[in-house]
């Protein structure tokens, strides 16, 4: 008895099999960009719940790596006379040994910059504004020994000052204006 059987290719033939799609490769743009994507977050979920929490670094440190850029800043903003008309100047400065990326804003809006050494940026603000600064190391070109600091002041008074360490290590700072 003879079953209907499908027909057996000649003999040292061989199958052919679709070619594979070749694999994605991890770059190293795309751990940066994971990095500031988890920032971003971090700083949306803390606006969000109003809190000002702390990267685990001390005030200390953090003055230390950003001392003469603050106190250069908070210089300019009371020799130009801003923050006398109601309005209250922020001063948010960052460091890293190295480069760095800053991500800075207010609730809802934020602005991403990099820099190397130090940075400073000062706005007008009313009470109530809410600023946060994020600071990130290379994350690409930089070792463990790195640092980074950030420090916001409200009309010269530093408010909030944070220090982190490390090639992933990130600092961050928020302040409401107009709260003590």
């Amino acid at each position: 008895m003879s079953q209907n059987q499908p027909p057996m290719p000649p003999q040292g033939y061989y199958q052919q099999q679709p070619p594979q799609p070749p694999k994605k490769k991890h770059t190293a743009r795309n751990v940066v960009g994971i990095v500031v994507a988890v920032i971003v977050l971090i700083m949306v979920v803390r606006c969000s719940a109003g809190g000002s929490g702390s990267s685990g670094g001390s005030t200390a440190e953090a003055s230390a790596g950003s001392s003469a850029a603050s106190a250069a800043s908070t210089a300019a903003g009371r020799a130009s006379g801003t923050g006398g008309d109601g309005g209250k100047t922020v001063t948010m400065t960052a460091s890293a040994t190295g480069a760095g990326t800053v991500i800075w804003g207010t609730a809802g809006s934020t602005s991403t910059e990099q820099f190397t050494g130090s940075w400073t940026k000062e706005v007008q603000a009313e009470n109530a504004d809410t600023y946060t600064l994020s600071v990130t190391g290379d994350a690409v070109y930089g070792d463990d020994s790195q640092e980074m600091g950030c420090t916001i002041s409200v009309d010269g008074e530093q408010r909030q000052a944070n220090s982190a360490t490390g090639k992933m290590g990130s600092a961050s700072c928020t302040v409401i204006v107009g709260l003590s």
